[in-house]
């Protein structure tokens, strides 16, 4: 027999395998900056929001009295429909969010194109040895 944590770790490679060399292979360039971009202006906003917010959930709508070790494991999420209303909740919450942050207002702006201000004849043109 094969042991869980390998079959679990197989499981993993193929995953990354197959989805992620895939959609590297498929989808445009990306550029590292581009990406690190993305993390700092959607993900860790969003991460550190979801943090906090599982804290109030924890502190503010869990009964502990409801604990028991019953088939059923209690009743500490139960009231008000936390259990699934609130997950939904904040799922479409942070989805309104995210498409709301993911409009940029400067993209239409036609940025300056990069160039080096020490040249003097435009690339191609110089001939090495005729100065």
């Amino acid at each position: 027999m094969i042991p869980g944590a390998l079959v679990v770790l197989i499981k993993a490679w193929l995953v990354f395998l197959i989805v992620f060399v895939w959609a590297r292979f498929s989808l445009a360039r990306i550029r590292t900056d581009q990406i690190l971009e993305f993390g700092w202006r959607m993900l860790l906003p969003l991460a550190v929001l979801q943090v906090v917010l599982a804290a109030v959930y924890r502190l503010y709508l869990f009964d502990l009295s409801g604990m028991s070790d019953s088939t059923y494991g209690g009743t500490a999420w139960d009231a008000f429909g936390i259990p699934f209303l609130v997950p939904a909740l904040t799922t479409i919450l942070w989805l309104a969010l995210f498409f709301l942050l993911l409009n940029d207002t400067g993209k239409n702006e036609r940025t300056a194109r990069m160039y080096h201000v020490q040249t003097v004849q435009p690339a191609g043109t110089h001939t090495p040895g005729q100065d």
